[in-house]
């Protein structure tokens, strides 16, 4: 049975410690936090994958040559898109959340973010494709792999 004490068959009771050890025992998890901070950072993403949220969008005007009308949905997109990538930074700024309940919370409000950068973007997106005829989708589905690639 797991014991939340209990970790591997070590029983640890920092009350019995005195202020040395537990200096050295807090520098040494401060130590191990600052160590993983890089992987954490990669784990976390959302601030690294901003750049991918910009529209080419002189590519897709000359590639589709868009007439007014699906100029100005694109207008709408970039700049619903701007704005959930300016949320998605504002999320992604980095905090002191040391314990496990913090980190989980700053996760959730990362993840709650996310999906309104989503319930942002996708309507406008939705439009912008409506407008479109099939030769034009074809040619702007062709855009992201090539960029990607």
């Amino acid at each position: 049975m797991f014991h939340p004490r209990r970790r591997i068959g070590v029983t640890i009771s920092i009350r019995r410690l005195d202020d040395e050890q537990k200096a050295r025992l807090n520098a040494l998890a401060e130590d191990q936090r600052k160590a993983s901070a890089p992987r954490a950072a990669l784990a976390q993403g959302c601030a690294d994958a901003q750049p991918s949220l910009q529209w080419p969008g002189r590519e897709i005007e000359v590639r589709l040559h868009l007439n007014d009308t699906q100029r100005a949905a694109l207008e709408v997109l970039q700049d619903a898109t701007g704005k959930a990538a300016d949320m998605l930074k504002a999320a992604c700024q980095p905090d002191d959340a040391v314990t496990p309940p913090a980190r989980l919370a700053a996760i959730a409000n990362r993840l709650d973010t996310m999906l309104q950068a989503v319930k942002l973007v996708r309507p406008a997106l939705e439009d912008f494709y409506a407008t479109l005829s099939d030769e034009q989708k074809a040619h702007f589905e062709a855009i992201g792999p090539k960029r990607n690639a």
